[in-house]
């Protein structure tokens, strides 16, 4: 609000800064993070006001309405990348997170800046599906061993003699109400492609990406709320040998795990 003195000198009221561009490890509101400790991040939009600089920070974590972590008001500039003493997170678990600072230009301050992120499986006793393996034959060695067999190599069966044809399986499962969060887990020892009642999981392609599948298997994590409904859904994936058993490299050689 403009003061009689504020309008008398043609001066503008000045502006209080708020809080923005609000992250964790760098991701904004990210629905797989796989760190129990994470890192928070956030920026002063001080608007058209100059020289404005955080000198401390208060910091709020909760979880469905509970408190799990809160600094206090902390003397600080840092503002990226800033730990929680103490701060422990559960497995798949959905957190509130808020933040405001004080700045040089004032005693009060800021408004909050509130923002959320999920958790991942932190700990792989959480995993607790088994391995789908469906019926198919094995993938054949294929390609070059060597760059001096490359130039020599005639390959003379035909492509449908040696590729074998991607396997799709399907579940059904039955909701008796419309899911209010839906999270779908899923990975490959290859490429994958998941969808939920013919709607693709994601619009990412070629995942779960390359692993080095003899120590870790990389996994991703979808938010499928929408593609659920009540009654019977179905689950399906396309499946690909992928990094894993398909033909890599300029030898074009097959089976590398």
């Amino acid at each position: 609000m403009t003061t009689i003195d504020d309008a008398a000198r043609g001066s503008s009221p000045r502006e209080t800064p708020t809080i923005c561009d609000l992250s964790v490890e760098q991701m904004v509101r990210p629905i797989g993070l796989w760190t129990d400790q994470p890192r928070f991040s956030w920026a002063i939009d001080a608007a058209s006001e100059r020289d404005v600089h955080q000198i401390a920070y208060e910091l709020e974590v909760d979880s469905g309405g509970l408190e799990v972590a809160r600094t206090g008001r902390v003397a600080s500039s840092a503002s990226v990348l800033v730990e929680v003493p103490g701060l422990r997170l559960d497995s798949d678990t959905v957190y509130e997170w808020r933040v405001r600072v004080w700045t040089n230009r004032s005693e009060e301050p800021t408004p909050w800046g509130t923002s959320s992120f999920e958790t991942t499986l932190l700990d792989p006793s959480a995993w607790t599906a088994p391995w789908i393996e469906p019926q198919q034959e094995s993938v054949r060695a294929d390609g070059a061993s060597t760059f001096q067999e490359l130039f020599t190599l005639r390959i003379d069966t035909p492509p449908e003699d040696r590729l074998l044809p991607a396997p799709y399986i399907r579940q059904r499962f039955e909701l008796p109400v419309r899911p209010v969060r839906a999270r779908l887990f899923a990975t490959a020892q290859g490429i994958y492609h998941a969808e939920i009642n013919g709607t693709a999981a994601s619009d990412e392609m070629l995942g779960p990406g390359a692993d080095s599948y003899d120590k870790h298997v990389s996994f991703h994590v979808h938010d499928v709320t929408e593609l659920c409904h009540p009654g019977v859904n179905v689950i399906g994936f396309i499946l690909s040998d992928g990094w894993y058993a398909g033909r890599l490299g300029i030898l074009g050689a097959s089976r590398p795990y």
